[in-house]
């Protein structure tokens, strides 16, 4: 299980193997054939998914056809089993930074909001795009583009909240 929000703020791009526990009509559960949700994770977590969304798409949505189009097939067990590891890890590491603060939503009131914070996880996305990288078997530099692409906006903590 994939737990995403398709639009707005707070826990945008932000994916986890369960549904989030707030309110919102832009709460999304998909299910990727042959990927457990850790690995489902692992995998849209990635630079590499971020560069494909952000050169395809108009940043402002996140539609089941952008998540489902990314390519990714043929992975050897090792690789699926690095993503499960990582992708683990990345929940961890998700959980234990969130913070919870309760906020007023003019459609439901207020509501405890938790919030992610993904930057504090860049490690573990930078190991999860090695595994990548040899799965697609990208050169050392089209790797170093990629985890570097975009990242001052990507993870900077006011805009993956």
């Amino acid at each position: 299980m994939l737990g995403y929000r398709s639009a707005g703020g707070r826990y945008w791009k932000v994916f986890l193997d369960h549904p989030f526990d707030t309110v919102s009509s832009t709460n999304k559960v998909a299910y990727l054939d042959g990927l457990t949700g850790a690995q489902a994770v692992a995998l849209l977590s990635s630079s590499f998914f971020w560069w494909y969304y952000s050169t395809h798409f108009d940043m402002y949505n996140l539609k089941d056809y952008m998540v489902f189009g990314f390519r990714f097939s043929a992975a050897k067990e090792s690789t699926l089993e690095q993503l499960q590891t990582l992708g683990q890890q990345l929940l961890s590491a998700l959980e234990a930074q969130a913070t919870l603060k309760e906020v007023r939503i003019q459609r439901y009131g207020k509501r405890i909001s938790r919030r992610y914070t993904v930057s504090t996880a860049k490690p573990l996305i930078d190991a999860i795009d090695a595994v990548l990288a040899q799965h697609y078997g990208v050169s050392t530099a089209a790797y170093q583009f990629i985890i570097h692409y975009d990242s001052k906006y990507r993870m900077a903590a006011s805009r993956l909240r």
